[in-house]
């Protein structure tokens, strides 16, 4: 073998393979191939709005990956809360069962966190009086859900105006949390199995009466402790005291029918909570 051929051999073996340029799979890729050969603003453009596209479709499928997987870890949602007091206008009664936030809350938030999944309300007025909730449903790969709901401010038990909306809000709240995460509920019976069989309100707005708790026996308290616990209370609510656990914790549905040996454990209850 000459020189000449020995050369060429060896150049042979050492030679580097062909590169070969394969055309970019993704966006980014073309977006940088388009910079470096000088692409028109137009397209560039396009590019982003195409790699937009994809991030957002991508976004969607992780969050319904992930609800679709939360969703099927969470425990049965139960009525834990009774609403019950008297129509002060000459109306029907009101009485029904709802569950509450912080029940919500407890069940669901663990699990969704688990899942990269969060929620939050965006609550404002409108122009007619009413209130207006949106709860967002937000997952960490940039997707969210969202429910809305408005309604007016909540006049039931004598409230004055600015707890007509919280009570509002809060109401509000509740049902687009159940709305967002796609929730049903059902009653809790736990411990009142005694007690007649009550439907609780299904989920919707119109309240169902259900059947009054049994009145204590025993002597009653007089007109005039009657107008006396009246006044307490009133400066109670004033300082942000509940009017349905007041009725639960007096044992009554109005101050008449309170009993008299019941009397002392509620002023007392209400002067150490709210000194009145």
């Amino acid at each position: 073998m000459t020189a000449a051929a020995e050369l060429q051999v060896i150049e042979g073996r050492h030679a580097p393979a062909p590169t070969t340029i394969l055309p970019p799979n993704n966006p980014i890729e073309m977006i940088a191939r388009a910079l470096e050969r000088g692409a028109t603003p137009e397209i560039i453009d396009k590019l982003m709005d195409w790699q937009d596209r994809l991030d957002k479709r991508d976004a969607v499928r992780s969050f319904d990956a992930a609800f679709a997987v939360a969703k099927g870890k969470f425990p049965p949602i139960v009525k834990d809360a009774r609403v019950n007091f008297e129509s002060k206008r000459g109306g029907a009664d009101t009485d029904y069962w709802h569950e509450t936030i912080s029940g919500i809350a407890e069940k669901v938030d663990p699990i969704l966190a688990e899942h990269g999944l969060a929620y939050c309300w965006e609550p404002r007025e409108l122009d007619n009086g009413k209130v207006e909730v949106t709860c967002i449903l937000s997952h960490v790969g940039g997707h969210s859900r969202r429910a809305t709901l408005s309604g007016a401010p909540d006049l039931s038990g004598n409230k004055n105006h600015l707890q007509a909306k919280a009570s509002a809000v809060t109401y509000l709240e509740r049902y687009t949390l159940k709305a967002v995460l796609g929730i049903a509920s059902r009653h809790d019976d736990d411990g009142r199995g005694g007690e007649p069989q009550i439907n609780p309100d299904p989920g919707r707005t119109m309240q169902q009466r259900a059947p009054a708790p049994a009145a204590p026996k025993g002597p009653r308290i007089t007109a005039k402790e009657a107008a006396d616990l009246k006044a307490r209370f009133e400066k109670a609510r004033a300082a942000g005291a509940d009017e349905t656990q007041f009725w639960r914790f007096a044992q009554a549905e109005k101050y008449e029918d309170v009993a008299a040996d019941r009397l002392p454990t509620i002023i007392s209850a209400l002067k150490s909570r709210y000194g009145v």
